[in-house]
């Protein structure tokens, strides 16, 4: 026979419990609701509970059989072995459970604390404290029951334990369920704080994008403007040149005024104006200034570039 419940010893108990001793009365087909315990809401579970442990305590311990073979031989013998078990069973698991999640407790406490706001080493003491509250109350029911051989008794005493499992069973889920909601609202504000650090870079980037934009724009109108300029120059720059050019290929080269007007016959140089070469016709015996050959004549022209 097996009872479902969310404490462990509830388990072991029924577990320990010989077949002998089971009430023919209770059986799966029979018991409302024991397969759908596990699926109940806390709230509602000694509900579920209640007939199956009054129906055993009335068929175990003084209805089905004997009051007084029951109370000397049974508890004597074999629910007490049982109880001794179940008693062994609770004393060394959490020190097992301790040495093995030291290690790991640990690690996660960082883990928890940083990623959950969870304050893992208040949490381990309260599960600690939880599990030597039941170990006592296991412990005193234990004593309750060698000590009392009146069923009746006994009876009230395994519905009043049942009761108080059940209510601290409720306590221990109302803590969990606030931690479970402490945990979310934790979660959440670290992910609106995530979302708001997510927010204000995505803005960031996007300044410093628009930004940058607008140096480029900037740095392409200056560009463009000193090409401008630089082409304005240039062009200036040239015009000068060539006008340099022109009045130096048109200007007479004796003079550097005159335009040059005349070509020197017949050695076709046309390098000078018609003045100078009047002017330095004596000095140097009517010859041309570029090759010293004499000059036959001279032939007026216009000299355009």
């Amino acid at each position: 026979m097996k009872i479902h419940c969310t404490y462990p010893c509830y388990e072991l108990f029924s577990r320990s419990i010989p077949p002998s001793l089971s009430p023919p009365s209770l059986t799966m087909d029979k018991v409302r609701g024991t397969a759908d315990v596990q699926h109940t809401p806390s709230s509602h579970r000694h509900r579920l509970r209640r007939p199956f442990i009054k129906a055993y305590a009335r068929s175990s311990f003084g209805e089905t059989q004997s009051t007084s073979t029951l109370a000397e031989e049974r508890p004597s013998s074999l629910t007490l072995q049982a109880l001794d078990y179940i008693g062994e069973r609770f004393r060394s698991s959490p020190t097992r459970q301790e040495e093995g999640g030291i290690e790991d407790i640990a690690d996660l406490e960082g883990m928890c604390t940083t990623d959950f706001g969870l304050e893992l080493e208040k949490v381990r003491s309260r599960m600690l404290t939880q599990v030597e509250a039941q170990q006592s109350a296991f412990r005193r029911l234990c004593e309750d029951l060698r000590r009392t051989t009146d069923p009746p008794r006994r009876q009230e005493i395994v519905i009043d334990f049942v009761n108080e499992a059940a209510e601290s069973a409720k306590v221990t889920t109302d803590e969990a369920l606030r931690t479970c909601i402490d945990v979310q609202a934790f979660c959440l504000s670290k992910l609106q704080e995530n979302n708001k650090a997510l927010m204000e870079a995505s803005r960031a980037s996007d300044t410093e994008v628009k930004q940058l934009k607008e140096a480029w724009e900037i740095s392409q109108l200056d560009k463009q403007m000193i090409a401008d300029e630089l082409r304005l120059q240039f062009q200036q720059e040239k015009a000068a040149l060539e006008a340099s050019l022109r009045e130096k290929l048109v200007a007479c080269q004796l003079c550097l005024k005159n335009p040059r007007n005349v070509v020197i016959m017949p050695c076709l140089h046309a390098q000078f104006c018609k003045e100078c070469l009047e002017a330095n016709k004596d000095r140097n015996n009517n010859k041309c200034p570029t090759c010293r050959g004499p000059v036959v004549g001279m032939l007026p022209y216009i000299a355009c570039i």
